[in-house]
């Protein structure tokens, strides 16, 4: 767990990090990444604007089990958001100027958030489908726009698959440390097993639902966006389909 020299040295050291927004569309690691951060950081992050269920990770009975998270400064370091207008939120709300995008595939997360959405209707037409969908997209394409608003200097992205990936996860958990609190050290491979599992077993199991839905929500997403064109975008600010990018882009202003 990490550890400062003293009350003086930790009060300093909170003093200097700045507070950021973690951005994700939904079902895509936003709350791994607060597990992470506030491990870390020994300071809360926030849930979303309004959403008073959203509780501090280290205020849920699973750290209270593994007593893995400790917090020294209740000053915020972090704030969830899953839409562009709350990224406003939090900037005005708490200044959080600073911005982590997670992404994942989109065709993997909208169809893991519809299947809820949809779950309990008996008929869920061809039609009703395409405009939810929609919807969705622009949603996650307005967090794209958002992101590439920011310079450089003030801006992580995170790969949801690179995170969780055995191998690579290690390496991109040291990386969203070292930009947020410069604490490289304190991410050991057991310390990330640990933060993990805590995360895991703070959120709701939601199982797999619907997989026939979540099929036929795939095909529709690749029909509008694939994980290549969110990669090129972010890395050169450049939209291979306008139809997209012009309704993410008015979500996002």
């Amino acid at each position: 767990m990490p550890t400062a020299t003293s009350d003086t040295a930790a009060g300093t050291a909170c003093a200097d990090l700045k507070v950021w927004n973690i951005a994700s569309y939904p079902r895509s690691g936003n709350h791994l990444v607060r597990a992470l951060i506030e491990y870390a950081s020994e300071r809360p992050t926030r849930g979303c604007p309004g959403a008073s269920r959203d509780t501090a990770i280290h205020r849920r009975d699973a750290n209270a089990r593994s007593n893995l998270i400790s917090i020294r400064h209740e000053q915020p370091v972090a704030a969830k958001s899953h839409f562009a207008k709350q990224i406003k939120q939090n900037e005005e709300h708490l200044g959080a100027d600073r911005l982590i995008l997670v992404t994942r595939d989109p065709s993997e997360a909208i169809a893991s958030h519809l299947a809820r959405t949809f779950e309990r209707k008996l008929l869920v037409t061809r039609r009703r489908l395409r405009r939810a969908v929609e919807a969705e997209v622009d949603a996650y394409v307005a967090l794209l726009f958002a992101f590439n608003a920011k310079p450089d200097s003030m801006r992580l992205h995170v790969r949801y698959e690179a995170l969780i990936d055995d191998t690579a996860g290690l390496d991109e958990a040291r990386r969203i440390v070292d930009a947020v609190s410069g604490n490289r050290q304190a991410m050991t491979d057991a310390a990330w097993h640990s933060i993990r599992e805590t995360a895991k077993e703070s959120q709701s199991a939601l199982g797999t639902r619907s997989p026939a839905l979540r099929d036929r929500v795939r095909a529709v997403v690749a029909s509008y966006i694939t994980y290549d064109e969110v990669e090129a975008f972010l890395a050169s600010g450049q939209w291979q389909r306008p139809g997209s990018a012009s309704r993410g882009a008015a979500h996002s202003s």
